[in-house]
């Protein structure tokens, strides 16, 4: 007779580390609304908003560098991130930050003031 191996559940990590697995996953969508707020108020020149959108793409990376080097932090697949994971995460969204902020800028120039 053959024995079914059990299902091992994964271990859960602490709360600090699901907190930051949080910030960076949802943290993405604020993104958005302030690029989208740059693009109607027509703000050409840099603002206080353009301050703000930028330290959030920091938080959100630095909250992806405390998930994987202190709270084990995995892939979509379930496997361990590794720093490449993280440089990976780091580099695309850096990458889609600077189109979503330049087209917001642009959109300011081109909606009718």
């Amino acid at each position: 007779m053959r024995e079914v191996p059990e299902k091992v559940p994964p271990q859960s990590g602490s709360s600090i580390g699901c907190l930051f697995r949080v910030i960076w996953i949802v943290g993405i969508l604020p993104l958005g609304i302030l690029a989208a707020n740059m693009g109607i108020e027509r703000r050409t020149s840099l603002s206080i908003v353009d301050l703000v959108f930028w330290c959030l793409v920091a938080a959100l990376i630095g909250a992806r560098f405390a998930d994987v080097k202190w709270f084990k932090g995995t892939t979509a697949k379930g496997e361990p991130a590794t720093m490449a994971t993280w440089l990976r995460f780091s580099m695309v969204l850096a990458a889609i930050s600077l189109l979503i902020w330049l087209a917001a800028h642009g959109a300011a120039f081109v909606l009718p003031g």
